[in-house]
């Protein structure tokens, strides 16, 4: 039996990336769509988590793919989407030039269900 999870990926409003954008870059890559295809979605998070994150798409991921797999794959999905835009991959922040780096967390909701937290944070 082939066992499948369904994660629900939230992009943070910094990114500046769309729900159809992530699921077309996620499903344009050679190695991203063999594993899952992305379908796109646009809804609040839930209550419990921050207001503004947006549930931007949600993958069925075989069993057996590690949580660093797919950390992998959402990283280098959301660094094509930013090449495609020409901004760069570390974001100038502030008159004292500190930069940002992609921060993924993974929650598991009350009712068994997944999401990825997709922002981030200064280094």
């Amino acid at each position: 039996m082939n066992r499948e999870h369904t994660y629900q990926v939230a992009i943070s409003p910094d990114l500046n990336i769309t729900a159809e954008a992530f699921a077309r870059a996620w499903n344009a890559g050679h190695d991203t769509h063999k594993l899952a295809t992305a379908h796109s979605v646009e809804e609040k998070a839930s209550q419990f988590m921050d207001p503004t994150l947006l549930i931007g798409a949600l993958l069925s991921i075989p069993a057996g793919v590690t949580t660093m797999e797919i950390y992998d794959l959402i990283k280098s999905v959301i660094e094509r989407v930013r090449k495609e835009k020409g901004e760069a991959t570390q974001v100038a922040h502030s008159p004292q030039a500190r930069h940002k780096h992609l921060r993924i967390e993974q929650v598991q909701k009350p009712d068994g269900s997944t999401i990825i937290i997709v922002d981030y944070e200064e280094a």
